[in-house]
């Protein structure tokens, strides 16, 4: 099948994934310009698998060894599986979500090789450890372990079933399992890329220690009113042995954390029985955030990007989703889902007619419309933006979710289009409407969320440990450095942030990522693939028209197809041209003073012969503009001379060579005509009877110096 696509003509082969991912590789080996891949549709849609599918492709025509067999290779087609474990999810819509974003950048040598890789990851959905709503799973390493892990493991850690453990259990006995999915053998899979990416034994076993205890943690419970207690003690003894940490020093940060009094003092404070079950989810979330993020660190060590060569830039990031109860996390994903909605509106639409004004052809602007910059400025634009007053009420001590809903209402009901408030839902929600449609968000928990908060105790706890690399997690991978003088664990920034007196928010840290993200995407060329989900039954080989088609027309590719149809796609500067099909006129120099006077004698002849419609073709003032379907008849043009002038170029090889194989023959014949004659006369030399009488007088004959 790779064979299949490899080198082919977009207009030659089928739609396919590879066909778009081999398009990317020529243009980015042949014109040195780095590409992007934005692979984007709904949750379920099929985004990640296809991008697996555009790495392997990928990794196979590229790939340094034999068929993409090499050692980096298979590295970077290794590294999927193992952020699947982790980063993946079973969701009412989809059995393998991924529940994070990912940009992998793979770049590319002089001779076409691939050089390196990274990964960056966004806004990893950290409360699914400890919450998520019905018929939904955990994340899949969790299953795997309990699944697949030795039982001499599962033994030493205290590991049983998966209905043992409330993070669990607390979604139904019925999700365990998941159809088509074998914990048994992805767990295998998940083990052999930590294998491929050079993670040691020491380093799996942290992964797995830190999984299994957050299992552990999840069964603490607590006892008491205005104070609590700890009703299961034991579970910290083996939460201790896990972590290597002080299980009694964890137990009082997780029930009585301290807090500086009078500017000097640490005095214990006690938590009730819910707020010590928020510390200890708290706790559970920044373990399992740090441990995925220190793994994709891990990963990008191993690959070893080249920031100096040109790179194809893959984008599998979740789906805009709707679902019955959407927090935080969802206005993240489909705030981010706005954003590239407007990148491909502008790149099919905006910036296309502007090209066309730019160079005066002849084009009358259209509007299709179709934009969602008042939507991406109601969440994010400073003053009032949705995300620009969460982070100014989350530094507030006093400020609440129901204050900062009713801040929100106040800043925008019936002032901002996009923003509305159903009277028939609870106080905490508001709704938004998107390019795929209007949402009502629940902004229970969102302080919390965005400010990402965690024990000063609990931090030291950790950091306390005798594995190093997991202190090292508290470390290098800390939104913000728990600071004791404050309850909520929010205080000053990271060392590593260089904003000392800012404090950083989850929402906060994410647009910059987005908008570095975005930054990416403009300097390249983009190619988009856009997933659609053809029923909601999760059922094979059945299409559901009316799905199929909202979803083309809120994704902008019906009119994608129309400005195709109506414009000119196809593209390129008068050198460019030049230099690819001057041999299609004789006349025509492959360096010409005049650029755009050689195209245009070039073009004419290939108007006179048939090969272009002059009708679909215009000249801009440094561009030539085709139609859809002109530019691949030139290239077929091109390669049918091509193949004319290849017998003659290989004729007067096969001559050349011919006559050095004869002139070497030659040389080697006259060799041995001389050897014989010399030979010959020798041995007539060596007979003759004067030679004989010579040699038997030699020795009697005196020598006279």
């Amino acid at each position: 099948m790779i064979d299949f696509y490899n080198g082919k003509r977009r207009d030659e082969v089928a739609p396919h994934v590879f066909s778009i991912a081999d398009g990317a590789y020529r243009k980015v080996t042949a014109e040195k310009q780095s590409q992007s891949i934005l692979i984007t549709g709904e949750s379920g849609a099929g985004k990640t698998e296809n991008t697996k599918k555009v790495i392997q492709y990928l990794a196979a025509i590229a790939g340094s060894g034999e068929g993409g067999k090499g050692a980096l290779e298979q590295q970077i087609l290794q590294a999927n599986p193992l952020l699947e474990a982790l980063g993946n999810a079973k969701t009412t819509k989809n059995n393998n979500s991924s529940r994070f974003g990912k940009f992998i950048k793979i770049t590319f040598d002089d001779h076409g090789k691939i050089s390196g890789g990274s990964i960056v990851s966004y806004l990893l959905e950290k409360s699914r450890v400890c919450a998520r709503g019905a018929d939904e799973r955990n994340f899949h390493i969790f299953y795997q372990m309990l699944e697949a892990l030795s039982p001499q493991k599962k033994a030493a850690w205290s590991l049983t079933k998966p209905d043992n453990y409330r993070y669990l259990a607390n979604s139904g006995a019925h999700t365990f399992k998941v159809e088509r999915m074998d914990d048994t053998k992805e767990f295998q899979h998940t083990l052999e890329a930590m294998n491929v990416l050079g993670f040691n034994e020491q380093e799996q076993d942290l992964v797995f220690r830190v999984c299994a205890s957050i299992l552990h943690l999840g069964n603490l419970e607590f006892k008491g009113d205005e104070t609590s207690t700890i009703v299961n003690p034991t579970i910290l003894d083996i939460v201790g042995d896990l972590l290597r940490v002080d299980a009694q020093h964890l137990g009082q940060a997780i029930i009585s954390p301290r807090i500086l009094a009078g500017g000097r003092d640490l005095i214990a404070t006690h938590l009730n029985p819910d707020k010590a079950a928020s510390s200890r989810d708290a706790l559970v979330k920044a373990l399992y955030g740090r441990l995925f993020l220190w793994i994709v660190g891990k990963i990008n060590d191993t690959l070893r990007v080249k920031p100096k060569h040109s790179f194809i830039g893959i984008l599998d990031i979740a789906g805009f989703e709707i679902f019955k109860s959407n927090s935080f996390e969802q206005l993240c994903i489909n705030f981010t889902n706005e954003r590239l909605q407007q990148f491909f509106n502008n790149h099919m639409f905006n910036l296309e007619q502007e090209e066309y004004r730019k160079e005066k052809i002849e084009w009358q602007m259209l509007d299709f419309g179709i934009d969602s910059q008042a939507t991406i400025d109601l969440i994010s634009k400073k003053p009032k933006g949705i995300f620009i007053l969460l982070d100014e009420e989350s530094v507030f001590p006093k400020a609440t979710d129901k204050s900062f809903t009713e801040k929100l209402v106040k800043n925008h009901e019936g002032k901002h289009p996009k923003f509305s408030k159903s009277l028939l839902s609870s106080e905490l929600t508001f709704q938004i409407s998107h390019y795929a449609g209007t949402v009502e968000y629940d902004t229970t928990n969102w302080l919390e969320k965005n400010r990402d908060p965690l024990q000063h105790d609990l931090e030291q706890t950790i950091k306390a440990s005798e594995i190093p690399s997991l202190s090292k997690l508290f470390v290098a991978y800390a939104l913000n450095e728990a600071d004791p003088t404050s309850s909520a664990g929010a205080g000053k920034a990271s060392s590593r942030s260089g904003k000392a007196a800012n404090f950083i928010t989850v929402a906060g840290q994410y647009r910059d990522q987005l908008n570095e993200l975005l930054d990416t995407l403009g300097s390249t060329y983009p190619h988009f693939i856009r997933c659609i989900i053809p029923n909601h039954k999760q059922v094979k080989l059945v299409i559901d028209d009316a799905i199929v088609l909202d979803q083309l027309r809120c994704n902008g590719v019906l009119e994608g197809i129309k400005i195709s149809r109506m414009g000119y796609p196809n593209r390129l500067k008068y050198a460019a041209f030049l230099k690819r099909y001057y041999l299609l006129a004789e006349h025509v120099p492959r360096k010409a003073p005049d650029p755009k006077a050689a195209t245009k004698a070039i073009v004419d002849l290939l108007i006179k012969d048939g090969v272009v419609d002059a009708t679909k073709l215009q000249y801009g003032l440094t561009k030539i503009f085709f139609r859809v379907g002109e530019l691949p008849r030139i290239e077929e043009a091109r390669e049918k001379k091509i193949g004319t002038l290849i017998p003659v170029v290989q004729a007067c090889a096969r001559g050349y060579i011919a006559r050095k194989f004869y002139s070497s023959k030659k040389e080697k014949e006259v060799a041995v005509y001389t050897l014989q004659r010399g030979i010959r006369a020798w041995l007539e030399f060596k007979n003759s009877p004067w030679y004989r009488l010579y040699q038997k007088a030699k020795s009697k004959i005196k020598r006279v110096n």
